[in-house]
């Protein structure tokens, strides 16, 4: 499941899910922040002769990979809420 929808994500929300990663390359981070904040396709994004489109859908996977760890801490803080609530 893609936890993020394209164009709809928060520089600053982009920049702490991107710590969950190791990605510290600047061109594919460019190309990650084109696609996920801004709304580019990802062949579009990968419009860089440093970025090949495949390593951008690698990198996009690791960031999502990322998303899907906090969404899991989310519902256990959730659920536990729910606990106290009842």
């Amino acid at each position: 499941m893609v936890y993020y929808i394209p164009g709809m994500e928060s520089d600053e929300r982009f920049d702490l899910i991107l710590q969950t990663t190791k990605i510290d390359s600047p061109d594919m981070i460019t190309a990650m922040r084109k696609h996920v904040v801004y709304g580019l396709t990802i062949t579009r994004a990968a419009c860089s002769p440093h970025v090949d489109e495949s390593n951008l859908r690698r990198a996009l996977k690791s960031f999502n990979d990322g998303l899907t760890i906090i969404e899991k801490v989310k519902e256990l803080d959730y659920a536990k809420f729910q606990t106290f609530s009842s």
